[in-house]
């Protein structure tokens, strides 16, 4: 009898031991399941957001590419005009630079602070309000952004067609020029719905380019400096433009030159997260 007695004891602490394993790795399934429920929720909330695809050579060659855009070799007619003279064209530029670094210094600061995509418009948005931000962002969707992409197209179509009418038998004819121009926008932004990544490559080769053309024609100009013509320059400040309305516009055209620098921040969403921390 005391056998049996021990027997049963035995078997019924192994049945409680039993019953308390199975119960702790019903308790650890439950609560996997638990947490793969919130993960999978969580996933299914998650908002939807563009793909960060633009690596650090994009984005360096999105800023330098916008920055020393068409505006570079379209401004400077515009500069000399407003300026009057060398000297002066020199200054203007001088200063236009100075004000666009300041401006470009700001935006990096504000940047720092306010890490959304939209520059100008999430700034607006965190100082002013929703209202104001809206307003703005209207205007320039609609105003000033399409007004300054038909400026660079047509610019664009200009330099293609020159060549092509440099005969001595007139000028590039206007309405062939505003179809290419057109064939142009429409193929940039074919390409940019395609694929950012892509967009990319492209900035990245034509930046590459004129910086090129650039380096050409600075050491072009200083080269011919150093040959001794300088009869340019020596005429320094004589015929410079006094009217504030003819100066302003000069001002103007220095600083679409040199515009570019905000982009940054306007296409902050794109760009891989690396480079983000890396800012």
């Amino acid at each position: 009898m005391s056998g049996n007695a021990n027997f049963d004891q035995k078997v019924n602490h192994d049945s409680q031991n039993l019953s308390e394993v199975l119960g702790s790795r019903s308790s650890i399934s439950g609560d996997d399941h638990t947490e793969s429920d919130c993960k999978s929720n969580a996933e299914h909330n998650e908002e939807m957001t563009v793909p960060r695809t633009i690596g650090i050579i994009g984005a360096i060659s999105f800023i330098v590419g916008t920055i020393i855009g068409s505006g570079i070799f379209i401004s400077p007619k515009g500069v000399a005009e407003g300026s009057g003279s060398v000297a002066f064209s020199l200054c203007s530029w001088a200063i236009c630079g100075i004000i666009s670094m300041l401006a470009a210094l700001c935006y990096a600061e504000m940047g720092c602070v306010i890490k959304a995509s939209g520059a100008d418009y999430a700034f607006l948005d965190a100082a002013f309000g929703s209202v104001l931000s809206f307003i703005f962002s209207w205007c320039w969707a609609m105003l000033l952004k399409p007004a300054s992409m038909a400026t660079l197209s047509l610019t664009c179509a200009q330099y293609i067609l020159t060549p092509l009418f440099n005969d001595g038998c007139g000028d590039v004819p206007e309405d062939l020029k505003k179809i290419l121009a057109t064939f142009v926008l429409l193929t940039l932004i074919a390409i940019n719905i395609y694929s950012v990544a892509l967009a990319a490559r492209i900035q990245i080769i034509f930046t590459a380019a004129k910086l090129l053309a650039l380096v050409i024609i600075i050491i072009g100009g200083i080269v011919k400096l150093c040959q001794g013509f300088t009869e340019n320059l020596a005429t320094g400040f004589d015929g410079t433009e006094t009217s504030p309305g003819v100066i302003a516009l000069g001002f103007y055209s220095g600083m679409f030159a040199y515009d570019g620098w905000l982009n940054k921040f306007s296409f902050n969403f794109g760009i891989n997260t690396r480079v983000n921390e890396c800012n």
